[in-house]
């Protein structure tokens, strides 16, 4: 009878675990970013890493590698993950029926906040007579890679602005990386770069030789942001393309002004408000945590990342979130 009354105790406690263990099982979420080692995946990954530190065991976040911003906006409306990380233009596009979504617009598709900012560049050795864009005319510039977004921001803008590619620059079609190293050995005289700040190829480039980047804040760069929903102007933090100087206040402090595309994080309508309400406050509250975990997200501002929005807000998303992290992260 003892023997009994022990196993059905026993029992009756391991019941009693399972179903408390059930009952408090994480919600899985997953989080597409971007190919490994780009800005988006570090995005999600360390969104990821907040939204796990912090919802005290009720979510279990994933971080997903993902071939790009079309393919994340894909899964999202596939309901194949719940959040990822796409680009202003591609996300305008769906929503508004363009592009390759041509007809065939998407309201499903909502935003919560951008996380950063894509940046056009123009980037010259320091000893250059370039300064404007017409004085790109007669020189020796890479354009980028065929549909590369470097060679798509570097054609918009100078054809834009009267330059024809082919007619009047020399134009190259080199690889990001195979720019860097042209421009330090003077085999060209400029190379465009569209991506966030600070490029892995411009780091590297400034380490060969002095750099300098070139103002995009013109009468032609204004009237393309206007006239684009997608793009909005920048300031590109120039201190990461010179030699680390704590002392240096040009290190921490210079700025170039600039346009591009943002980052956004995006999900799908039928998401319950509840987990984007929970996953939106846990970042905006932790931001300094976040821009404290790599340099793409040190510049984050918490008013800009409600703005410009080019796809509906996820009612989830609509709130304020007080930051809770010490003031001394950064």
């Amino acid at each position: 009878m003892r023997v009994v009354l022990v196993l059905l105790i026993s029992l009756g406690l391991a019941g009693c675990w399972i179903n408390d263990h059930t009952r408090h099982r994480a919600i899985d979420l997953e989080f597409n970013g971007g190919p490994v080692n780009t800005a988006n995946y570090f995005a999600a990954l360390h969104m990821c890493n907040i939204v796990n530190r912090y919802s005290d065991g009720k979510y279990n976040c994933i971080a997903r590698p993902s071939p790009g911003p079309v393919a994340n906006i894909d899964a999202v409306l596939a309901g194949q993950v719940e959040f990822a990380v796409s680009s202003s233009k591609q996300v305008w596009d769906a929503v508004n029926g363009a592009g390759i979504w041509e007809d065939d617009p998407q309201p499903a598709l909502q935003a919560l906040f951008t996380v950063h900012t894509e940046s056009v560049a123009l980037v010259v050795r320091e000893d250059s007579d370039i300064y404007t864009l017409d004085d790109l005319r007669g020189r020796i510039v890479n354009v980028g890679f065929p549909g590369s977004p470097h060679r798509n921001s570097a054609e918009e803008l100078v054809e834009r602005h009267g330059i024809d590619i082919s007619d009047d620059i020399e134009s190259r079609n080199l690889l990001h990386n195979e720019a860097a190293a042209a421009l330090v050995a003077g085999e060209i005289e400029a190379f465009f770069s569209t991506s966030p700040p600070p490029d892995a190829d411009i780091v590297a480039a400034s380490e060969g030789t002095s750099i300098r980047l070139i103002p995009l804040d013109n009468e032609t760069v204004r009237a393309l942001v206007a006239e684009t929903p997608h793009y909005s102007m920048a300031r590109i933090p120039t201190g990461h393309y010179r030699p680390f100087d704590p002392t240096d206040e040009a290190f921490w402090t210079w700025t170039v002004d600039s346009y591009g595309t943002e980052a956004i994080v995006i999900t799908n309508a039928l998401m319950p408000e509840e987990i984007v309400n929970d996953v939106t406050g846990f970042v905006l509250r932790h931001l300094n945590e976040f821009r404290n975990d790599h340099p793409f997200f040190h510049d984050l501002d918490y008013d800009e990342m409600r703005d410009d929005m080019v796809a509906p807000i996820h009612p989830g998303a609509v709130g304020e979130w007080v930051p809770v992290d010490p003031w001394w992260i950064w």
